[in-house]
């Protein structure tokens, strides 16, 4: 999935996408992308991510921040470096039925550092 930025109309995507989500929360339902927004001050030192009280709402729908589940609730680590912060906006969410098979999700940034993509590659293993 790729979410909007801030001159689209990341308000109707997100109220439509989190209406979708949570009528498929006892499904097995894997949300994975750049969702172009975070928790503000987890996600990014900025205390006003872009997005972020559409963001927090994902787990309120039955979905788990499959990231933070394979890391420590306070971890802190950085999928795309803007000009004055870095931001962890690639994410992966799962519903319970795809979170209870969760191995590992971690971050690969040596496909940043390369320069084959501005992003740093998110990788999400599944039993």
């Amino acid at each position: 999935m790729y979410a909007p930025l801030q001159k689209d109309p990341y308000a109707a995507f997100w109220s439509a996408m989190l209406a979708d989500l949570k009528s498929a929360a006892d499904q097995a339902v894997l949300v994975i992308g750049d969702l172009n927004a975070g928790a503000s001050g987890i996600d990014s030192p900025s205390p006003d991510f872009l997005c972020s009280d559409f963001f927090i709402q994902l787990p309120v729908c039955g979905y788990s921040d499959l990231w933070r589940a394979a890391n420590r609730e306070g971890a802190r680590e950085y999928s795309w470096l803007g000009t004055v912060n870095p931001y962890r906006l690639d994410h992966a969410f799962g519903t319970a039925r795809v979170a209870d098979r969760l191995i590992s999700c971690h971050y690969l940034h040596d496909v940043r550092e390369a320069g084959l993509s501005d992003h740093s590659l998110l990788s999400v293993e599944l039993a």
